[in-house]
């Protein structure tokens, strides 16, 4: 079963591995078996204690006035019609 993974694990990264198959193969068990151990895990995940104290606060959205498109134009070196032209990056 490890072995199949590992090989369509290979092909989906398109990476060969016929090289050190082996070892990787003992790496997937191990990571596999961790894996296993986690899910074993029991409790609320929910529910995370918070030990620092701290807490979030978080701001209200609120709508405000934006530049115009006019505005923003005329503060740019170059522009055709609504948008700014910039040089090529290629």
């Amino acid at each position: 079963m490890i072995n199949e993974d590992l090989i369509k694990t290979a092909k989906l990264a398109r990476i060969n591995i016929q090289d050190n198959q082996e070892t990787m193969i003992k790496e997937l068990a191990s990571i596999l078996d961790y894996v296993e151990v986690v899910n074993t895990v029991e409790g609320d995940l929910t529910k995370q204690p918070n030990i620092s104290g701290n807490i979030n606060i978080f701001k209200n959205d609120e709508i405000e006035d934006s530049l115009s498109i006019d505005q923003i134009l005329k503060n740019t070196p170059k522009s055709s019609g609504n948008y700014i032209e910039i040089e090529g990056i290629f």
